[in-house]
């Protein structure tokens, strides 16, 4: 089933728009399709909640919640979120609650300098009488909103999307099974809404193509992990990327700079600015802050 039209609220990312709202690193997208409302992922800590009051977003009008992985910069904020919320179904990757780690320092000299980069324990507390819906293929949240679940690793450029490790003395690479992306399916085609993108871009468009049913790929937004990745690989996403009818294109959050600058010189007509505060009308092209 196709909806109208869709608005992306993003309730959290590194910066803020404007004045009043918390900028914080992570990511928190609330998509409104005029009958359904999802909340994409929480952000780090406090923004989620702070913004959504200030912007007038009312989060009790949820129908679920999606988490695009484990880190804690897309979960942490559930702490303050979830108490807003209805008892509404939560969709996630079984591999979303595993512990993860990252190099903080030299650890050779202080092991102390392992930091815990997953899901925040106060966040966990949250999830413990919570409805979870443990997903792996791709799956209808709502009417109109899938979430693609695990997405395979397939195109050789974008190797196996690691960060940190599952074990506190780093020797477990962590290839962050867990990542997922949700889509929407509009009249006007497909909007794909990345977390991280762990799994890369490539592959995640991949695997919605394979379940649009017709409908061209016109939208992708959303964290991108293309910051300091080799040329082959920005060059290999500029490329497919390409190859889409793309109407709208907002990379931000782990993008990076120089990568963002890359994609909105590949795309100018396409590209859209992304912070805390923006709102995202699809199919529309424009964005307001």
């Amino acid at each position: 089933m196709a909806v109208a039209a869709a608005t992306l609220t993003v309730l959290c990312e590194n910066t803020a728009g404007r004045a009043g709202l918390r900028g914080e690193w992570g990511l928190s997208v609330w998509i409104d399709t005029g009958q359904h409302r999802v909340l994409f992922d929480a952000g780090e800590a406090t923004a989620c909640a702070h913004n959504a009051r200030e912007m007038g977003v009312d989060l009790s009008a949820a129908d679920a919640v999606v988490l695009s992985h484990g880190h804690y910069d897309h979960t942490g904020g559930l702490a303050e979120v979830l108490p807003l919320l209805p008892r509404v179904p939560i969709y996630l990757h079984p591999g979303t609650l595993q512990s993860r780690y990252a190099k903080a320092g030299d650890i050779s000299v202080n092991p102390s300098e392992v930091r815990d980069i997953g899901m925040p324990a106060a966040a966990r507390a949250h999830l413990e009488n919570a409805d979870l819906r443990y997903v792996e293929a791709p799956t209808e949240v709502v009417p109109g909103i899938w979430t693609t679940g695990a997405i395979p690793r397939l195109d050789p450029t974008e190797g196996p999307g690691g960060v940190g490790a599952l074990d506190p003395g780093l020797t477990q690479p962590d290839p962050v099974v867990d990542d997922m992306a949700v889509w929407l399916e509009t009249e006007a085609g497909i909007l794909i809404v990345l977390g991280c993108a762990h799994a890369g871009v490539i592959n995640t468009v991949r695997l919605v193509e394979t379940m649009k049913r017709g409908l061209p790929i016109t939208g992708l937004i959303g964290g991108t992990h293309l910051r300091a990745v080799s040329p082959e690989r920005m060059e290999a996403t500029i490329e497919c990327l390409r190859t889409l009818p793309l109407s709208m294109l907002a990379a931000c959050h782990c993008t990076g700079p120089k990568e963002a600058f890359q994609l909105q010189t590949a795309f100018p007509e396409q590209f859209v600015p992304m912070n805390a505060g923006s709102i995202l009308r699809f199919p529309l092209a424009t964005a307001s802050s």
